[in-house]
């Protein structure tokens, strides 16, 4: 895959790296010093670029990604309909859009580390579709249809990637849509009648040459359309194969248990070439063959291309091919004449070119050639500011320093921040961040330069751009985005800008300004820097159920009002009602030392007579010298990714819920993640989080009720060991709920009698009818009466993970429910009584019910909980 040159290092030296997303906690150790460097000249020869489309993050042949980026060194993207927001999440209980900004940046992660770029549509993720029919009534094919073939006509691939192909055996509905819309992106594109304001806004229509769709067998003959790439090559230059790298990139991917094993040796990835292709003449080696993707294969762009403009792209050529040659691990700098004369023969052919392609094209030569003369020459440059977050009417420093060899051919002649409009910077006279006083060691630049940046009053937040207007139904609304509709995230907040002079050429290096701290276990973190608002509101619940029963009980409710400036601060707490309701006391004074502090506030609420059931909404807010401030604001936050902020309207909703359940004491067993706890509490029930000691040696007895979370048997190996014990529980007159697991719980004999769960039995459709097989069981009749009714207002989905068959002499069915033209499935809620207790297991998706405040959840799972309290028990 490398041609040859002269590596007389065993070990590559790491001495600067391109430009990398800042608070990333993945190291772009592909992209740096000699390595990056090296890949830069193989890049330097190919024009060639490949887009791979999916629905969802996780969909991409990450090993193909990284070989067609790392290995072919062509320009590579991932087009994902979906940031995953629908998904489930093993490591946290972040559901929805908080779920879909930690799969964004672990897109980001993974990219990181294969080389490739990340787009997405606008399309919601609503959960699991059985069909591309049920995809189609819910997402707005023309919108998402818009948005693939933005991404292509930005992109302009030679070649697409299809991961699926639009037929049922790709499965999930969603894979169905994505492979159906494929094909017909490709060919709007190309057509400038077909989202005509794309080409108001400045882009140009796009001809794809080839499309290939991702097969997961072999085929029984080769007839020119099938490629069978070894992704298992190994790689001189990372040490590793491109599945290892690809693989290593899918491991970030934690949400989704998506660790994957860096296998060695031969490891294959299979493509049909699709016979909708504009150019299907057979391929044998690579997706790119024949499609002229050389410095030469610039003159199919050019109709008439002049002698100039000929010789300067033959001469182009041959300065490319003999860069590696010419490469010295020893001594990169060497090289930087060399790359000099490419890039300026590179703008001269720019220049003589007639084609706005080739055009474009050249301008990528140049910006590659200028990031190969950095890289030579040995240039890093770090732009650090002293906080992590920026309010309104706040200022921070920025320092930017540049570090360089002795003998680097660099000198550094400016540097600038770049600040959003209306915002001012001027050069300071500080000598060090605040941040950095009083460290024993600091970075020690050639050159270095001090920054004031002021924040205006009115400077908004910064939070994922499509989360900044209220979603519309399955899509989200973007059209306030401008340019950066279909990126992952937009443009950083603040950048800083360097101008070097490098054997005679100026060559600006821009780099994202960053926060660094200090972790004294992880070591060295790089945050992103948000705009925060100068305080936040954030009710201790934003949803609280209220049994109508209770509903002439006073209330309370527990305000936290958090500062996020640096400033002392001084104001009021307080709420606004529903007419008629009363609130003690109506306002309260508070007065807050500088950020991080906080003062949490109590109230009591008074609810008036004759309350109907139906949801109310209490605002909370705190004004500060005559501002008001409504937002609450949550950050997202693991250790493989970005920290990011989202913000809602800070408010409690009430539910009045004609709801009872019994006086009973809970311990719940945390599994994945979820936010099941917090809802029971809201019921008035006391609930216990289990931990292992307790789980393995506690006094189980002390609970009238057990409630085992969401993929315990997969994240709790405490309930994987002690789950005899927990039968034993039952058996003494426990109640033991169990909610959805995977098949693993099946493999592992965790269920008391004889259970399969040989697929996932699932039912997507809230809206499937439900038939309450037992209406007189405990379960439907005390306290609540339960009817179907009961089942209205359900979100996403009904159930996860039924077993398919159980032993219906140990088991009773509870409800049967299935998907339209689906067999009727049983197994999603199974009742057993051992012993004296009681046995429940439900694939009912309750984690997404309870907190969304469904009203009938709550009065089904009352009786759950009250099981062993009913009279007929």
């Amino acid at each position: 895959m490398h041609r040859a040159f002269k590596f007389t290092l065993l070990l590559v030296m790491l001495w600067v790296g391109p430009w990398m997303p800042a608070g990333a906690q993945v190291s772009a150790i592909y992209d740096q010093g000699n390595n990056a460097l090296i890949r830069q000249l193989e890049r330097l020869q190919t024009t060639a670029s490949v887009l791979h489309i999916g629905a969802h993050p996780d969909d991409e042949d990450s090993a193909l990604v990284a070989y067609h980026a790392r290995g072919l060194n062509a320009r590579t993207a991932y087009l994902s309909l979906t940031r995953g927001s629908g998904g489930q999440n093993i490591i946290g209980a972040e559901q929805s859009d908080a779920l879909g900004v930690i799969r964004t940046e672990e897109l980001l992660q993974a990219r990181r580390l294969d080389g490739a770029q990340q787009f997405f549509t606008r399309a919601n993720d609503f959960g699991f579709s059985k069909d591309r029919t049920e995809a189609s009534r819910v997402w707005p094919e023309n919108e998402l249809l818009d948005d693939m073939v933005r991404s292509i006509r930005t992109f302009r691939p030679d070649v697409i990637v299809s991961r699926w192909n639009g037929s049922s055996a790709d499965g999930h509905g969603h894979h169905q849509f994505a492979g159906y819309l494929t094909p017909l992106a490709i060919e709007a594109a190309a057509d400038a009648s077909q989202f005509p304001m794309q080409i108001a806004e400045g882009l140009r229509t796009w001809q794809v040459q080839r499309l290939f769709v991702g097969l997961r067998s072999a085929p029984d003959t080769a007839d020119g359309t099938t490629l069978s790439i070894n992704t298992g090559e190994y790689d001189p230059i990372a040490g590793k194969s491109f599945f290892e790298i690809g693989m290593q990139g899918r491991s970030q991917q934690k949400t989704q248990q998506m660790g994957s094993l860096e296998l060695r040796g031969s490891q294959l990835s299979l493509l049909q070439l699709s016979s909708l292709s504009f150019d299907v003449s057979k391929v044998q080696q690579s997706v790119f063959d024949g499609v002229g993707t050389s410095i030469s294969g610039l003159f199919r762009f050019e109709l008439s291309p002049s002698p100039l403009f000929s010789r300067l792209v033959l001469e182009l050529e041959s300065v490319t091919q003999a860069l590696l040659g010419e490469f010295d691990a020893f001594d990169p700098s060497a090289l930087t004449p060399d790359l000099v004369r490419g890039s300026e023969l590179a703008e001269r052919a720019r220049n003589a070119a007639q084609s706005q392609e080739t055009k474009r094209l050249l301008d990528e030569k140049i910006t590659e050639f200028e990031t190969a003369i950095v890289l030579a020459a040995g240039v890093k440059i770090d732009a650090l500011i002293e906080t992590e977050t920026l309010v309104p009417g706040s200022a921070a420093t920025v320092a930017v320093r540049s570090f360089m060899p002795d003998d680097s051919p660099a000198r550094v002649l400016s540097a600038r921040v770049n600040v959003p409009d209306n915002w001012a910077v001027a050069a300071s006279q500080r000598q060090e961040l605040a941040n950095e006083a009083g460290n024993r060691r600091q970075d020690s630049a050639v050159a270095e330069a001090y920054f004031l940046v002021q924040v205006p009053n009115w400077a908004g937040v910064t939070q994922p751009y499509w989360l900044e207007l209220p979603r519309e139904a399955a899509a989200y609304d973007w059209s306030e985005a401008g340019s950066e509709k279909s990126l992952a995230f937009a443009s950083p907040v603040l950048t800083a800008t360097v101008v070097l002079e490098i054997t005679g050429r100026e060559v600006s290096v821009t780099r994202e300004v960053e926060y660094r701290q200090l972790d004294r276990i992880r070591g060295e973190v790089r945050r992103r820097i948000d705009v925060v608002p100068k305080v936040s509101v954030e009710p201790a619940t934003d949803l609280m159920v209220v049994p109508i029963s209770t509903s002439s009980e006073p209330i309370d409710l527990l305000l936290t009002v958090r500062n996020n400036s640096a400033d002392s601060v001084s104001g009021t707490a307080q709420f606004s009602l529903p007419p008629g309701w009363a609130l003690e006391p109506s306002f309260i004074e508070f007065s807050l030392e500088p950020a991080p502090a906080t003062s949490t506030f109590s109230f009591q609420v008074t609810m008036p007579d004759s309350l109907q059931a139906g949801e109310y909404q209490l605002s909370a807010s705190a004004v500060i010298d005559g501002t008001v401030y409504r937002q609450s604001m949550q950050e997202i936050a693991y250790p493989h990714i970005s920290t990011h902020r989202t913000y809602a309207k800070a408010s409690t909703e009430i539910e009045v819920v004609d709801v009872s359940v019994t006086d009973v004491n809970v311990g719940y067993l945390m599994g994945s993640g979820d936010l099941v706890p917090e809802s029971l509490r809201r019921l008035g029930v006391s609930v216990s989080l289990l931990s292992d000691s307790e789980l393995t040696t506690g006094d189980l007895s002390q609970f009238d009720v057990i409630v085992v979370g969401i993929r315990a048997s997969q994240t709790r190996a405490a309930y994987v060991a002690n789950n005899q014990r927990l039968l034993n529980y039952t058996e003494k007159g426990g109640t033991l709920i169990v909610q959805y697991q995977q098949p693993d719980f099946v493999e592992k004999n965790l269920a008391p009698f004889s259970v399969t769960m040989d697929r996932n039995v699932r039912v997507v459709d809230e809206t499937a009818p439900i038939t309450i097989l037992e209406p007189n069981h405990p379960v439907f009749s005390f306290p609540n009466k339960i009817t179907t009714e009961d089942f209205d207002g359900w979100v996403q989905e009904r159930n996860n993970y039924n077993f398919t068959s159980f032993d219906r002499e140990q088991y009773l069915p509870l409800t049967e429910a299935h998907d339209e033209g689906e067999p009727p499935s049983e197994g999603a809620m199974l009742y057993s009584r051992i012993g004296t207790g009681h046995y429940v297991y439900t694939a009912y998706s309750w984690f997404r019910q309870l907190p969304n405040g469904v009203p009938g959840a709550y009065r089904l799972f009352a009786n759950l909980l009250s099981l062993s309290k009913s009279p007929s028990q």
